[in-house]
């Protein structure tokens, strides 16, 4: 025996399909199969679709109309004084010229400024020097005349502004003046001290140059010139000086002077 459905009316079969879902229900458990959205469904899913897209855009466009409607911050004022639109300007209060100084405050202060220092004189010529024995004679060597002056003996130390110096034995200084005929150079290292035994002695090199006033330790003369100072000799102590050899430069044979006994 066969199973066979009974026909369906068409008003059957159209009351179904109104209702939307029994019909495809139905046609599901006939064919096994899922059935596809009906043309209604698929309208109702995009009307979703797109009422959720416009309601985004109208959040987003709020939100850009809320940002537009809030005040930036306000304009900083220009170098040229204009006023800002958001509000006032604050203008900084200007500057009194400072004053300008009067010539008697100037010269007040000009006043009060500390006088310079002095400066130290400089001896022109060799003071005396203590327990010295009178010469007096004049000699001529070369372009040179020398006048002895005077000799001292006996003497430890010399000093002066440049400092001091110590003998090794004792030391004899004779005191010079010197004038040149031409232009040349005398130089106390020249010259020669010869005592009662025979014996010679050259200057010492370094003492001559602590005695202030001393113009002889380098004398470069021109004509006419003259130049003073002292010739220092340190000899052994008991030396007893007879001569002093006045010597143009160094080869010559010089001329002696006798210095008296002290």
């Amino acid at each position: 025996m066969t199973n066979e459905h009974p026909p369906r009316s068409p008003g059957q079969a159209g009351h179904r399909d109104q209702g939307g879902e029994p019909a495809d229900q139905e046609r599901q458990s006939l064919t096994g199969r899922t059935a596809p959205p009906t043309p209604r469904g698929v309208l109702v899913l995009l009307a979703t679709v797109t009422g959720a897209l416009v309601l985004a855009a109208i959040l987003l466009v709020a939100d850009l109309v809320d940002d537009l409607r809030q005040p930036g911050p306000a304009a900083a004022p220009t170098s040229t004084g204009a006023s800002s639109t958001t509000g006032p300007t604050a203008t900084a209060p200007s500057r009194a010229p400072s004053p300008t100084p009067s010539p008697s405050a100037s010269s007040t202060v000009s006043s009060s400024a500390p006088a310079p220092l002095p400066t130290p004189e400089v001896p022109s010529e060799v003071a005396p020097l203590p327990g010295e024995t009178s010469v007096g004679k004049t000699v001529t060597d070369g372009p040179f005349e020398v006048e002895v002056a005077a000799v001292a003996t006996g003497i430890s130390e010399l000093s002066g502004d440049a400092g001091a110096v110590e003998a090794e034995g004792t030391f004899v200084v004779v005191r010079l003046r010197v004038t040149a005929t031409e232009p040349a150079t005398f130089l106390d290292i020249d010259q020669r001290l010869t005592d009662a035994g025979g014996g010679e002695h050259r200057p010492h090199a370094t003492a001559p140059a602590v005695i202030d006033g001393n113009q002889l330790f380098f004398a470069d003369l021109a004509a006419g010139e003259s130049a003073q100072g002292v010739v220092v000799f340190d000899v052994p102590p008991g030396t007893v000086p007879a001569n002093l050899v006045v010597r143009a430069d160094e080869a010559s044979t010089g001329v002696p002077v006798s210095l008296p006994a002290s």
